[in-house]
């Protein structure tokens, strides 16, 4: 499993454990990967029109899923 699932799934308060005796958010855990997606639409690129795409992309996918910023 990649190390920023696992966190995701620590910061929802989800444990990996067995037996899971945990309470699962994942409302919350789903709204960390839609954000953890959207966030990768605005990384720097080499060209001004990256940048702007990628923050209406951003925009587009929290929008799409209902997340708030």
């Amino acid at each position: 499993m990649n190390e920023r699932i696992k966190e995701l799934l620590r910061q929802a308060s989800i444990t990996t454990s067995s037996p899971p005796y945990v309470t699962v958010d994942f409302k919350k855990f789903a709204e960390l990967i839609i954000k953890e997606c959207a966030d990768q639409c605005t990384t720097e690129g080499p060209f001004v029109a990256e940048v702007v795409w990628g923050k209406q992309f951003h925009k587009k996918i929290l929008e799409h899923f209902g997340v708030e910023e």
